[in-house]
């Protein structure tokens, strides 16, 4: 890729409370940056407040909507749609970009013709406290979303080739994206920097709705058997321990 122009999205919805460390984490690296649209739901917090605090700081690079969307992935959907740079990285506005990750992502995709950067991510308590490294890798994706999605940066030609995120999955649409993505045979690169830290307890907890989408998308890609047995451990794991295998 000759030239990368880095967009990245962040979706919100009253989401005032860690709105401006996500925030700060892309300003700090808009040497990088070619653009950042901020897609809102409609919030009634000062999430909005906080979005145009912002705006003479990006020096035109932030852009924003507010209104009611279908759910975190049609925002997604949206962003991608409005965003007019050749890669794209989705952050979520709870969750926030590690130092150096543009320059990264930006040396990447200049180097190598590829259609998916990702790495490990760092979890984080809600203090905002490293609390365990969290490996990315591709031979986990039989059994869950294993790109870590806070640290995926995608093509906007790769978009174009597989489609966005498929609307009937309110909660695993991306590990859907990640099937199709490997599925088209689009090349794949880890970094070996980590991209991205998220905190813990978002929409990808376990819960039925979830489950139950993933094993839709599991039967969809590998067998039903397989998804059948992985959806029975899951659940007796999580009635255990209280978190996924």
């Amino acid at each position: 890729m000759d030239t990368v122009r880095l967009s990245i999205i962040t979706v919100t919805y009253n989401s005032e409370q860690h709105l401006r460390t996500t925030i700060e984490s892309v300003l700090s690296q808009i040497d990088y940056l070619y653009e950042y649209w901020i897609i809102d739901g409609g919030s009634t917090d000062s999430t909005l407040f906080i979005i145009k605090s912002y705006l003479s700081a990006f020096q035109g690079k932030l852009h924003f909507i507010s209104e009611k969307d279908k759910g975190i992935y049609d925002a997604m959907n949206k962003g991608i749609c409005l965003s007019t740079g050749n890669v794209i990285g989705i952050i979520n506005s709870d969750d926030y970009y590690n130092a150096g990750a543009f320059e990264t992502v930006v040396s990447q995709f200049s180097n190598d013709s590829i259609g998916l950067l990702y790495s490990d991510v760092n979890r984080i308590d809600l203090n905002g406290n490293i609390t365990k490294v969290i490996e990315g890798n591709e031979a986990d994706l039989k059994y869950g979303m294993s790109f870590n999605h806070p640290t995926c940066f995608i093509s906007k030609e790769t978009y174009d080739n597989i489609g966005l995120f498929d609307l009937q999955f309110k909660i695993a649409a991306d590990y859907d994206l990640a099937l199709r993505i490997v599925d088209k045979g689009i090349k794949r690169k880890k970094s070996d920097i980590i991209l991205a830290s998220y905190r813990e307890g978002g929409i990808s907890s376990w819960n039925p709705r979830g489950r139950k989408e993933s094993y839709i998308i599991q039967r969809n890609f590998f067998c039903l058997f397989w998804a059948l047995y992985l959806y029975v451990k899951n659940k007796i794991h999580y009635m255990i321990y209280k978190v996924n295998f």
